[in-house]
């Protein structure tokens, strides 16, 4: 299923479209859509398909030889050449750039598409692997999790308080989006899909980190701890009886692999106000596991599904939801900045996190003026007195913004639609008609 890779598919195309010869390195993590794009981008065009698995040396050598460039040995109208996994190929990377060499030096134009599910790999170790072979590479295109309004335009049908709930379970990950039934709630996909005893994304969690890393059980307590809000190393140093050095190298490893991110605040004059050393886990549908699933192991063998939804999930979703706000207002934001239509030229962003209560994005432009956001999740209108409580955080972070935008899913109060109206620089953004 393709999903909203048309800037992308415009790129490859146009890559293609060069009259030179290209390698074009494609990456992004398992189920991110990577396939889906080149089998678009691959319809009308003479192509080799090659999906690689771990062999010896001597049998991916043969391999490569007989499935490539034999093949193109054979057949001048073939223009593309697709090699999936790449990092498969680590034993025979000098064979395969040493033919990829020749033929981009015999002035043939083929386009070399090599993928990747291992951004770690990709990110971290395969410069080095390649040495000096590194600048056959003409692109490296990286695919990310489709946006939210990708996502909207997958379900018209949805709610936009449907859609959040959405988001905030698969991330934009169309290997999680495909599973969804847009003819029953998010709830009753929930239920079917992470709850019933049958269903396919019941052990998701466990399944990614245990193909990642080994040492599950260390891992696990980890991601147990930080789902249900123990961010800071002290906090898991506490629970987890471990030596922080200990810690620290098991957290190092989760951020390599992309399922944690430690947590920094925007820098500000009110640095001594903010938090430090906090982690979170950075893949929504593993926070939503073990937070819900993992956390209640027991539970959801025992209980009834629905049962289990309204128990553990229906009343603590709001927290996570406006987490998942958040990152929407921030793809707003960036959205309004590349149409160059903010009120100042972005140039730093990211979120300050205080110890009296966060601001959930703080933007600076090159004269230092500021733009700060902030998300309100909740079933009533967002009121006055949380816009004063931002003017407060805004005292503690040292900061004066100059524009200031608000989101709410339930609209505004009058107070603050007055306000709005009168005062220069305050937006209120309606996230139902965003």
């Amino acid at each position: 299923m393709f999903y909203g890779r048309e800037k992308e598919l415009e790129d490859l195309t146009a890559q293609y479209d060069n009259e030179m010869s290209a390698v074009t390195l494609v990456y992004g993590n398992e189920g991110i859509g990577k396939t889906s794009l080149i089998k678009k981008f691959l319809r009308g065009k003479k192509y080799i398909y090659y999906n690689t698995y771990p062999l010896s040396e001597k049998m991916a050598r043969e391999s490569i030889q007989e499935k490539i460039f034999d093949v193109l040995d054979a057949n001048e109208s073939i223009k593309v050449v697709v090699v999936e996994n790449f990092e498969n190929l680590s034993k025979v990377y000098d064979t395969f750039f040493e033919s990829v060499g020749k033929i981009i030096d015999s002035g043939r134009k083929i386009m070399f598409l090599l993928t990747s599910s291992s951004v770690y790999w990709v990110e971290n170790s395969m410069v080095e692997l390649l040495s000096d072979r590194t600048d056959l590479i003409s692109t490296a295109m990286k695919i990310k999790e489709l946006p939210f309004v990708q996502v909207a335009k997958q379900y018209p049908d949805y709610s936009v308080e449907e859609l959040l709930k959405l988001y905030a379970i698969t991330g934009g990950v169309p290997k999680y989006l495909k599973y969804i039934d847009p003819a029953v709630s998010v709830k009753e996909n929930v239920i079917k899909l992470m709850i019933a005893d049958d269903a396919p994304l019941r052990n998701v969690g466990i399944d990614m980190v245990s193909r990642e890393l080994r040492e599950t059980s260390v891992y696990n307590s980890i991601l147990s701890c930080l789902a249900k809000g123990m961010n800071k190393l002290n906090d898991l140093y506490e629970t987890l009886e471990l030596g922080r050095d200990k810690i620290s190298v098991y957290l190092k490893n989760l951020i390599d692999r992309g399922i944690v991110e430690k947590i920094f605040s925007f820098e500000t004059s009110g640095s001594r106000n903010t938090k430090k050393g906090m982690y979170r886990i950075s893949v929504p549908i593993v926070e939503f596991w073990y937070r819900y699933i993992y956390n209640h192991s027991s539970e959801v063998e025992v209980t009834e599904s629905l049962t289990f939804y309204n128990e553990y999930i229906k009343n603590d979703l709001k927290s996570l939801l406006n987490e998942t706000m958040i990152k929407v207002a921030n793809e707003y934001i960036d959205f309004l900045s590349e149409y160059k239509a903010l009120p100042a030229a972005v140039e730093h962003k990211g979120r300050w996190y205080g110890k009296n209560g966060d601001i959930d994005i703080v933007a600076r432009d090159m004269n230092g003026d500021y733009i700060v956001c902030q998300c309100f999740y909740s079933a009533r209108q967002m009121s006055y007195d949380e816009y004063e409580r931002l003017l407060e955080l805004q005292k503690y972070a040292e900061i004066s913004a100059k524009y200031i935008y608000l989101f709410s899913v339930s609209g505004f109060d009058l107070k603050l639609k007055r306000l709005a109206e009168e005062m220069e620089g305050l937006v209120l953004v309606n996230v139902n008609e965003m």
